[in-house]
């Protein structure tokens, strides 16, 4: 009798235990999805294909007011020439003094272009930067020395060994002093 009495009590502390104050939650089988929202990432940029098949639309644009970067692009315009069989045109910016929106320029050193104000301001003394900005690539430096790095370092670690081609990524935005990945 014990025994069915203390089955009884299990029982009805059981049924006490699994009644709630809210009613009974209802289980379906439909799946429900929730949306989720991707990051928005801007594709990347083109690469720039600044020579394809030995031809350029590109020039290679310089400051008529400053020697070293007159001897620094007609350096710079050599090397493409001798290296990669590229024959662009050296021009100044007195001679081009207003790009067109879809101009296609090689900037070395303090040329007279907004960019290259607005790049030459992150720098410090001996400091460059190369950085692709909409058609044109750019060859920065803070100073002679810098403008001459700019060229080096582009030359030694951006111009590949086919004849003929030169392609830079269009996201392309270095500055010396940091790493580039």
């Amino acid at each position: 009798m014990k025994c069915l009495r203390d089955a009884a009590a299990l029982l009805l502390c059981a049924i006490l235990t699994s009644c709630s104050a809210q009613p009974p939650q209802v289980v379906t089988t439909e799946e429900t999805t929730d949306s989720v929202t991707e990051p928005v990432t801007e594709p990347t940029p083109a690469d720039l294909k600044i020579g394809e098949n030995g031809e350029s639309r590109y020039v290679i644009l310089y400051s008529e007011s400053e020697t070293y970067g007159r001897t620094t692009a007609f350096r710079f315009y050599r090397q493409l020439r001798e290296r990669l069989k590229l024959n662009l045109d050296l021009v100044s910016d007195k001679d081009s003094p207003t790009p067109a929106a879809d101009a296609c320029e090689i900037v070395i050193g303090r040329a007279d272009r907004d960019e290259c104000s607005a790049i030459r301001k992150t720098l410090s003394e001996g400091q460059f930067a190369i950085a692709v900005r909409g058609n044109s690539l750019y060859l920065i430096g803070k100073d002679e020395e810098g403008t001459s790095n700019a060229v080096d370092w582009f030359l030694e670690h951006c111009i590949g060994t086919k004849t003929g081609e030169l392609k830079v990524p269009g996201d392309l935005d270095f500055h010396s002093g940091e790493d580039m990945t």
